[in-house]
């Protein structure tokens, strides 16, 4: 099985449109955040991406700007009946080797709880208590990447 990712903007409508499908099947319907809440008008100003198993899309997520050296690693989410089989590693290092690219030196996440241990096999480490955001509990966690 060939697996691809790809980076974009939002004004690429097509993979765009391809990510939010993914987001409101995970988040929205999934999830239960509300689409006000996972709309938050941040979009247009971030790089997204999106992870390909032959010509299907099963994964997003997008990177924004903090500041000159952070970007916020968001929106993170693969198909249910795609988990557990690599592609969400797969998909975080290529946002990795993105913010590489850009000479990011730091990458922060809000990380849903339950999903802590992946991130933390992936190098990232919890910063702060956990919080509740669109009623899902978060953790703040953080990696070097240069």
């Amino acid at each position: 099985m060939n697996v691809s990712t790809v980076s974009f903007l939002f004004k690429d409508f097509d993979l765009f449109q391809k990510a939010y499908e993914i987001r409101k099947t995970v988040f929205i319907d999934e999830q239960k955040v509300s689409p006000q809440e996972e709309l938050d008008g941040l979009d247009a100003g971030c790089i997204h991406f999106l992870i390909f198993l032959e010509e299907k899309a099963i994964g997003t997520g997008r990177l924004r700007y903090i500041n000159a050296n952070t970007m916020k690693v968001e929106r993170i989410a693969i198909l249910k009946e795609f988990r557990k089989n690599g592609y969400g590693i797969d998909l975080m290092k290529a946002i990795e080797e993105k913010a590489k690219i850009m000479k990011i030196k730091n990458l922060t996440m809000n990380a849903q709880l339950y999903a802590k241990k992946f991130y933390e096999r992936l190098g990232y480490k919890a910063d702060g208590e956990v919080f509740e955001e669109a009623g899902i509990k978060h953790i703040k966690m953080t990696k070097e990447v240069i």
